[in-house]
């Protein structure tokens, strides 16, 4: 078996998020329907140097919680304090770790709750940073959700309580180099 072992802590693995993107999406309408879940805030992008694509690159960098960035490139959402209804829409039958997971509420709560999306690669694309994100959202004519990344500590609860991350959840950092020697250990 090949394998590389890196270690958690500083220095060591560290997980980015992947971004989901919708297309057709307006981000009226996106809003409008994530607002019967969600605290909807609309964002100042006037303020900032560089627009809604700065206010997306730092909001993504900052630790937070329960809460998502939906931008259609040029303006900004952002939703938080989700309702009990839409947490409820998370499945049951996978443990706290996983449960409590951001990815799995903007599947379970937004994507598919409010948005009526299917879990499918056509209807919701992913993006594996804040620029290709915004990109893809203006090319479709749609939205970008912003996710922030998952710790290293999420994702041991998870595999500690003997599930799997969600499907396209974590962007796992250092990759291998290729050329890289190998020796027995």
């Amino acid at each position: 078996m090949l394998a590389l072992l890196t270690p958690m802590g500083p220095g060591g693995l560290r997980v980015q998020a992947i971004h989901r993107v919708v297309p057709g999406l307006d981000l009226a309408a996106a809003g409008e329907l994530a607002s019967t879940g969600f605290r909807v805030t609309r964002v100042d992008t006037t303020a900032v140097e560089g627009g809604a694509a700065a206010v997306a690159r730092d909001w993504v960098a900052e630790p937070g919680q329960d809460c998502f960035l939906v931008t259609d490139g040029t303006d900004v959402l952002l939703l938080s304090s989700p309702t009990d209804a839409v947490r409820a829409r998370i499945p049951t039958g996978q443990p706290d770790s996983w449960r409590s997971l951001d990815v799995v509420l903007a599947h379970a709560g937004l994507l598919s709750g409010l948005w009526g999306l299917p879990d499918d690669p056509t209807a919701v694309l992913v993006a594996h940073d804040v620029p290709e994100a915004l990109r893809l959202a203006r090319e479709r004519d749609g939205v970008a959700l912003l996710l922030r990344s998952s710790s290293p500590a999420d994702v041991a609860a998870v595999a500690r309580d003997g599930a799997r991350m969600p499907r396209k959840s974590t962007l796992f950092v250092p990759k291998p180099r290729t050329g890289l020697v190998f020796r027995p250990h």
